[in-house]
């Protein structure tokens, strides 16, 4: 049986409210979107609660992926996106749907036009208010770095280099590989050092850290804007056979 999550998004002047519930709990998301962001406003306001809810919140459960789990939504919008025909036709709306093609991938996803089973009264008792400027990071907890954002260019790489059956295959095996004391920390060669501190910037350059297990090495780099929700983003990934099992 599956842990099914239900949004249903409402305009309030100029605010939006996303209620949620998953059959037991109900609440509310009151998003606040930028000035900047001036297409399909609704919509990006309920992928901003949905994913906030799945990834920050965790309202489904910390490590939860699409198995398992089906999604209602109130924008027919929202499930064309999870279809490459769909995605190339709103292109703006896919970094804010991104997530649904990642880790949640393997979700079902549903959409359903009717609120009915809103209770306004017992929603708010779980209200939160949600500022969008801009796509929300997708987010791995790094041992050693804490929460580090997740790049859509690692998820491709490592699709592109081992044969993973999706991007949510992927995103389950980062997580086991990074959530692990089997990291360690690679000290590049001083020519090989700098000469990503002249392509980058000294400040820049980023560690290199490897799994004692397996045959991946990641990057991970500063992140520079002061609002942003993690300090470190993991920009990509990459295989040296040769290190593969070494100290």
């Amino acid at each position: 049986m599956k842990a099914l999550l239900k949004v249903f998004t409402r305009t309030v002047g100029d605010q939006y409210e996303t209620y949620w519930t998953t059959g037991r709990k109900q609440g509310v998301i009151a998003v606040d979107l930028a000035p900047s962001i001036t297409d399909n406003r609704p919509i990006v306001a309920e992928l901003s609660a949905l994913h906030y809810l799945l990834s920050y919140v965790g309202i489904m459960g910390r490590d939860r992926t699409g198995e398992s789990l089906a999604i209602e939504v109130s924008f027919g919008a929202i499930r064309k996106l999870i279809s490459p025909e769909g995605a190339a036709k709103s292109s703006r709306l896919i970094p804010y749907a991104r997530f649904l093609n990642i880790r949640f991938a393997e979700a079902e996803i549903a959409v359903a036009k009717d609120g009915n089973w809103i209770i306004p009264a017992r929603a708010a008792a779980r209200r939160e208010t949600l500022s969008i400027s801009e796509p929300l990071p997708e987010m791995l907890q790094v041992t050693g770095y804490g929460n580090v954002s997740v790049s859509v260019h690692i998820i491709e790489r490592m699709l592109q280099k081992a044969n993973y059956a999706s991007a949510s295959a992927v995103w389950k095996h980062l997580r086991r590989m990074l959530d692990s004391h089997a990291l360690v920390k690679k000290v590049l060669p001083a020519q090989v050092a700098a000469h990503k501190a002249e392509k980058y910037g000294e400040n820049d350059v980023g560690d290199h850290i490897r799994h004692l297990r397996e045959p991946w090495t990641f990057v991970i780099a500063p992140i520079r804007e002061p609002n942003s929700h993690c300090q470190n983003v993991l920009t990509t990934a990459y295989v040296r056979a040769s290190e593969f099992l070494q100290p």
